[in-house]
């Protein structure tokens, strides 16, 4: 469906869909369909939703109000994103039990 609704000839896109699991879908501008690439990159709302029913005891984070209201750890998110899951040449699912 994205190949049908999403190309336009001439133009490289990519479709980003962040639902449970967050997925892309690579469209080449010259339409080959042998280069359409779709992948898992990783959680997507499955794992901030669950942090919010535990901690904030809501179903998830309307209008991004928590989020807004947080600090980035920049050790933290460094090491994180040193993680070996994030240098695999495609990155597949895991789903939310992956632990890092």
């Amino acid at each position: 469906m994205n190949v049908l609704l999403g190309s336009k000839h001439g133009e490289d896109r990519i479709l980003l869909n962040i639902g449970g699991i967050a997925n892309l879908t690579y469209l080449p501008a010259d339409g080959d369909y042998n280069k359409v690439v779709c992948t898992d990159i990783g959680p997507g709302n499955t794992l901030i939703d669950a942090a919010c029913r535990e901690y904030f005891n809501k179903p998830y984070d309307k209008d991004s109000a928590i989020a807004l209201s947080g600090l980035i750890n920049d050790e933290l998110l460094g090491a994180l994103l040193d993680h070996p899951f994030f240098k695999e040449k495609r990155q597949r699912l895991r789903g939310q039990n992956y632990s890092i």
